[in-house]
């Protein structure tokens, strides 16, 4: 028997997906937006289950507590169409939320593809997974010495695996936040992982998605946002240089460090 699979990737004339948020009200009027995505391709554990399974037990947390321990607010954001912008994604978003975006968003937090495990290569025998975290690399769109400063020190709290770079390209449709789709001087800042099984399904089938990782990572973005809560934005902007669009994601210091500077 001979099976024939064909598919079409549908535009946005015949797609649809939604955005959705949960709003937690602060002091100072202002927000911290935590985003994830809510699509993907294939099991999707990877990219992004993991961090819409994290970002869920955050707002859990944050709900629970009582509204003027938070200076600031907070904002849970579950986008969908991450891997095909278009339809329901960050632009929606920030279209439908423009004042917010321009006058009260103190910073995007962005955690992708968290809760990996590193696998130990042994080449023609096996790859087999470990208890260490995949090395993360973080983003800090401004390149802000405090931002970075807070991250570094959630990943020296929590055992949080880093390398030692800090890119300032956002990629895919978190772009909508930055120019030249957008111009608000928006700060966006996380890990993220690239590696080998991204947009596969080896990571469900080799079991490389931990919940006890997830735990770390989501209390290391815990902190930073506990510690963001004594700071304004004119501290998130003091030492930074503004994102601009001089060069697009494939010309971007986060691909030349995967791939090399061809």
């Amino acid at each position: 028997m001979r099976l024939d699979v064909q598919g079409e990737e549908q535009g946005p004339d015949k797609r649809y997906s939604y955005n959705v948020y949960g709003v937690l009200p602060g002091q100072s009027g202002k927000y911290i937006l935590h985003i994830t995505h809510i699509d993907g391709f294939l099991y999707a554990q990877h990219c992004n289950g993991g961090g819409v399974a994290m970002q869920m037990a955050m707002a859990k947390h944050y709900a629970a507590l009582p509204a003027d321990a938070r200076r600031h607010g907070l904002i849970f954001l579950f986008v969908g169409d991450h891997e095909n912008p278009g339809v329901g994604a960050t632009d929606k978003f920030v279209e439908a939320n423009r004042d917010l975006m321009e006058n009260d968003l103190l910073v995007v937090l962005r955690p992708e593809k968290p809760g990996m495990v590193q696998e130990l290569d042994e080449g023609w025998i096996s790859s087999i997974p470990t208890n260490v975290m995949t090395p993360q690399m973080l983003m800090v769109t401004n390149r802000s010495p405090l931002l970075t400063d807070l991250f570094q020190q959630a990943a020296t709290l929590y055992n949080i695996t880093t390398m030692e770079f800090v890119y300032p390209d956002p990629a895919s449709d978190e772009t909508n936040f930055h120019p030249p789709y957008f111009d608000a001087a928006v700060i966006s800042a996380g890990w993220a992982t690239g590696t080998r099984y991204y947009h596969t399904t080896a990571d469900y089938e080799n079991n490389l998605v931990r919940p006890a990782v997830l735990e770390k990572q989501g209390r290391a973005y815990a902190y930073v946002i506990d510690e963001l809560m004594k700071y304004n934005k004119a501290d998130l902007e003091q030492g930074g240089t503004a994102y601009t669009a001089e060069k697009s994601i494939y010309q971007s210091d986060i691909l030349k460090l995967l791939l090399g500077n061809h």
